[in-house]
């Protein structure tokens, strides 16, 4: 560890979130000191990876292991962390395993998915085991999904880790995922604006961190704007490091594989590498969105944002409230008490509104009181409503209705309503006709032209007599016809 990673006198780390940094050839931490508007980088302690070099092999996870030891052993008592201290890893692209999800009905379903995406990992070519970790982004439906893959080994040296600094592991984040939502965002976390971090979202990221470059991109975005990492692509450069000519190949073979990237004008890039190429050295569409020191303490300032709750990253041990989520959930508990007082209140005002609605309605309703009548009232309510009905007889209709045609020889000798003589029901309507006919034959053709004449419904013959056999018409009958 040089003296400059060291904190200085002019250089205070607060007590806030550890970070540690986990590159492809050493790891360090710090804290972020926030100053005023800006957040200050502040670094404590580096160790490189035994056999980490720009031309040798990716280190081995027992070679993580011993760097991280190494990196325990160098806290001070005066820069100790603190028991429970949050820690936030930042994780470069090169010890994890990227692939792209082809959209599939199992992706509709966890345990489906998690199946799927191994399968994926393995045809190609990464050896990921079945305890390894498997984040997927949520990406819209039917879109490609990246697949992250955290492998056992890491978090087990990362959870140890955090264990011999008396810390809890809170999150580990991607370096390409961090990179990509803080472009996104340029006025955000101390990021520069530039052309390259446009807020509306660009659609590629060229980041070179040690020996290795990493180019996410995606050529979609959703209905408010923004984009998600639909492609990631990673190479390992020569000894002599990433230079402009090695960025201007790896993007060009990139555009060959995928047509629609050369319509991007800026590709943003993040250089964290030590003694790269210049910026101004880089050609078009490669645009640096600012200065080391800023972007270092912009990344990790982010995890505690977007990038924390990021469906990519992985999420430790859930860490206790702080006073402030204490207060808010505090606050929030009394106004949903208070909400709830006023609802039971408003509630119980309008039950007794209605029910001294309903009891003024019934005061101002005549008590009803029940008549008893008595058997000669009733009998005289019965003989009024029979008056009545006989009075409202359509007698010129009836009497019209009684004439019988010419070819039936009969006589009409009286006629008389059914309820002044007879004990008819009071709700019935008809008359009695007394008739006298000439034969048999015209007797029965009368009775049956009452029954078709309206306004009678049927008529029948009640009883006939035979007067005098010797006389012209001594069929006498009776006939009731009623409506």
């Amino acid at each position: 560890m040089s003296p400059a990673e060291r904190p200085g006198p002019n250089r205070p780390c607060g007590p806030g979130t550890l970070y540690l940094f986990v590159r492809s050839e050493r790891v360090e931490y710090g804290a972020v000191q926030r100053i005023g508007a800006d957040r200050q980088w502040c670094p404590q302690a580096s160790v490189e990876l035994p056999g980490a070099g720009p031309a040798g092999p990716m280190p081995s996870f027992t070679a993580l292991q011993e760097a991280l030891h190494a990196l325990a052993g160098m806290s001070s008592p005066q820069h100790s962390p603190r028991p429970q201290r949050p820690i936030r890893v930042l994780v470069a692209d090169a010890w994890l395993a990227a692939v792209v999800l082809a959209w599939s009905p199992a992706l509709t379903r966890h345990g489906s998915a998690q199946a799927y995406a191994h399968s994926q990992f393995l045809v190609a070519g990464f050896e990921v085991l079945a305890e390894d970790v498997i984040r997927m982004d949520d990406a819209p439906f039917e879109a490609p999904r990246l697949a992250v893959a955290y492998p056992r080994a890491l978090l087990s040296c990362l959870r140890e880790w955090a264990h011999r600094v008396d810390g809890r592991l809170a999150s580990v984040h991607p370096l390409s995922v961090a990179a990509w939502l803080l472009m996104q965002r340029p006025g955000r976390s101390g990021m520069p604006s530039g052309p390259g971090a446009s807020g509306t979202g660009a659609q590629a990221l060229a980041v070179i961190e040690g020996n290795r470059v990493t180019i996410a991109h995606s050529l979609v975005r959703n209905w408010r704007g923004v984009s998600w990492i639909s492609g990631l692509s990673q190479r390992q450069a020569h000894a002599d490091g990433v230079t402009a000519r090695t960025l201007a190949d790896t993007w060009q073979r990139l555009c060959l594989r995928e047509p629609g990237l050369p319509s991007v004008a800026h590709v943003a890039l993040l250089d964290l590498s030590d003694g790269n190429a210049e910026p101004g050295e880089l050609g078009a569409p490669f645009t640096p969105i600012g200065p080391q020191v800023q972007v270092h303490a912009a990344l990790m300032g982010s995890l505690e944002t977007r990038a924390g709750a990021h469906a990519l990253c992985f999420q430790g041990v859930p860490l206790p409230c702080t006073r402030w989520q204490w207060i808010v959930l505090a606050t929030l508990v009394m106004a949903c008490a208070v909400l709830a007082v006023q609802l039971i209140r408003g509630f119980s005002s309008a039950s007794a509104l209605q029910a001294r609605i309903a009891q003024t309605e019934r005061a101002r309703q005549p008590a009803a009181t029940g008549k008893t009548w008595s058997r000669e009232e009733a009998a005289r309510v019965q003989a009024v409503n029979r008056a009545i009905r006989e009075l409202n007889l359509p007698i010129d209709a009836l009497l019209d209705a009684l004439v019988p045609p010419q070819d039936i020889r009969v006589a009409v000798l009286s006629m008389e309503t059914m309820g002044r003589t007879t004990n008819a029901p009071s709700q019935t309507v008809g008359i009695k006709i007394l008739a006298q006919a000439c034969s048999g034959a015209d007797m029965a053709r009368y009775v049956a032209f009452v029954a078709g004449r309206k306004p009678f419904g049927g008529a029948y013959l009640m009883r006939h007599e035979i007067l005098d056999p010797g006389e012209n018409c001594p069929y006498r009958f009776t006939v009731e016809a009623r409506s």
